[in-house]
């Protein structure tokens, strides 16, 4: 799994146009797209890391290279990061944390969406956060559900829906399809033409799914084989582009 993580991290480095010369990391844009599970995040020019508690935000250079600038403890179990606009959602063990950045050198914490202990990626479209809580590796009683989180009030973040799942881990959202993975049961793609009540449309069990990236009809899938390529743009089918095969 190191190795797919490996190569999912190049991938999403991939779409943030970023490549490396010398003893320096070089980045071009300022927005990316990544993965729900990234550990890393670029918005505002800086480039945002998660670890186990703390938030560290780096000034990206006109050079290209990076500038420590801040850091800031959050709480236990970070996990993940996720953009929209001037906001971060952080993804944690036992919250979703909203942070303004606004000033992109100071984030500010805006709220914090408690829930259950579980592992915790989160996505974000328009005014609802999507996240999956799982059990597995991360406690040892409850239940997978997905929790859809009314985020209109970034101040005030509330419980919209929960639908139940079977292990899920990564997620993404575009437009009106929704995919998450569950893992050994596959993938699953939702739609959402009504935000806070996904309708399951298509099951893809024969799949590894760990964490997805949908971007502008492509949908790149990381699994404990590799990672694929699929075009998700006709409807109700994913069809198949290409994978990169990863030896165990």
């Amino acid at each position: 799994m190191k190795k797919i993580y490996l190569i999912f991290v190049i991938l999403c480095a991939i779409l943030y146009s970023c490549d490396m010369q010398g003893d320096n990391m070089r980045i071009g844009p300022t927005q990316g797209a990544a993965g729900s599970m990234a550990r890393f995040a670029l918005a505002q020019g800086h480039l945002y890391v998660v670890k186990s508690t703390m938030l560290s935000v780096y000034k990206i250079q006109g050079s290209g290279a990076l500038e420590f600038v801040n850091e800031a403890v959050i709480g236990f179990g970070i996990e993940t990061i996720f953009t929209r606009g001037n906001t971060l959602f952080i993804g944690a063990n036992d919250a979703v944390y909203i942070y303004d950045i606004s000033q992109p050198d100071i984030p500010v914490q805006l709220a914090a969406y408690r829930h259950l202990i579980a592992c915790d990626p989160v996505v974000v479209q328009g005014n609802y956060a999507y996240a999956t809580l799982r059990i597995a590796d991360c406690r040892t009683t409850g239940e997978d559900v997905l929790e859809i989180i009314d985020v209109s009030d970034l101040r005030n973040p509330s419980l919209a829906a929960r639908v139940p799942m079977e292990s899920p881990y990564g997620l993404g959202v575009d437009g009106d399809k929704l995919f998450i993975c569950e893992g050994n049961k596959g993938l699953k793609v939702f739609n959402l033409s009504d935000p806070v009540s996904p309708v399951l449309k298509q099951t893809y069990p024969e799949m590894h799914a760990w964490d997805v990236i949908p971007y502008q009809g492509i949908l790149i899938m990381t699994g404990n084989d590799g990672i694929a390529q699929y075009d998700y743009r006709p409807a109700d089918t994913l069809i198949f582009l290409s994978k990169i095969k990863v030896q165990k």
